[in-house]
């Protein structure tokens, strides 16, 4: 997929869940200009805090946690590739 193609689906699936995009940040607690690197690390603070395993019993706030930034995960990357391939 070349670089123009990457900015048009992440922009079309960032406009398409939109209202999942920016919850996804709320949740994560991250402005939306955070960075891929910035959500990983975020993530992996809430996912050991609320994770099942460490005996915690929100499992329904790890799943919205996780869910979050699987979202962040499949579009972030589409804009980063085209912003740092573009030409001006």
């Amino acid at each position: 997929m070349n670089t123009i193609d990457s900015f048009l689906s992440g922009t079309w699936e960032i406009l398409a869940n939109y209202d999942e995009y920016k919850k996804s940040f709320d949740i994560l607690d991250l402005p939306e200009t955070a960075t891929l690197p910035e959500i990983k690390k975020k993530f992996k603070i809430l996912a050991k805090k609320y994770h099942p395993d460490k005996g915690s019993n929100i499992e329904n706030k790890f799943k919205e946690i996780n869910n979050a930034y699987q979202l962040l995960l499949r579009i972030i990357p589409n804009k980063k590739n085209y912003n740092k391939n573009q030409h001006i």
